[in-house]
């Protein structure tokens, strides 16, 4: 036979307040867990925004800088009527301050009409180009030029390279 055995009053109320404290704990961590996610929501948009912003301004920065160096050089009309390497040449301070005033500028190059290009270019020490031009010691600047032949019987390219500390 088995008796009925009441549980006493004391231990039902313990089990109910233990059950309304886990009832209680869990809705509260659902609701401060959505909080969280919403306010954790609204700062990761405006990191997002301002990293935005901030690499805009830097793209905007570079091509600027660019835009108005390329402006000056299209004004400059001597350099781009130069006939010759030499005549070229002369400007090569002019090209190299315009480079250097850029971080993120590394070259200057001119295209003639006639097919000549000069290319003005941060000489970079790399085993690559080392081994390609074989540049003396402390080169700072690589200066290209490929220039139609002038005698006219010839259908050929001359192409020179220069180097400058």
């Amino acid at each position: 036979m088995l008796k009925n055995k009441k549980t006493p009053f004391h231990i039902q109320l313990s089990y109910l307040f233990a059950a309304l404290i886990i009832v209680f704990g869990l809705a509260l961590d659902t609701l401060l867990f959505e909080k969280m996610r919403q306010i954790l929501l609204v700062e990761i948009d405006a990191q997002y925004e301002l990293i935005g912003q901030k690499v805009v301004n830097s793209v905007i920065s570079v091509y600027e800088r660019a835009k108005v160096q390329t402006q000056l050089l299209a004004r400059h009309d001597d350099l781009t009527h130069a006939n010759t390497l030499h005549q070229r040449l002369n400007f090569l301070p002019y090209l190299t301050t315009a480079i250097d005033s850029s971080d993120a500028t590394i070259a200057a190059y001119v295209a003639y009409p006639n097919g000549d290009y000069f290319a003005v270019r941060e000489w970079t020490e790399t085993e690559i180009m080392r081994k390609r031009f074989n540049a003396p010691p402390k080169t700072a600047w690589l200066v290209e030029s490929i220039s139609k032949d002038s005698d006219k019987n010839s259908k050929g390219w001359t192409a020179t390279i220069l180097f400058f500390g």
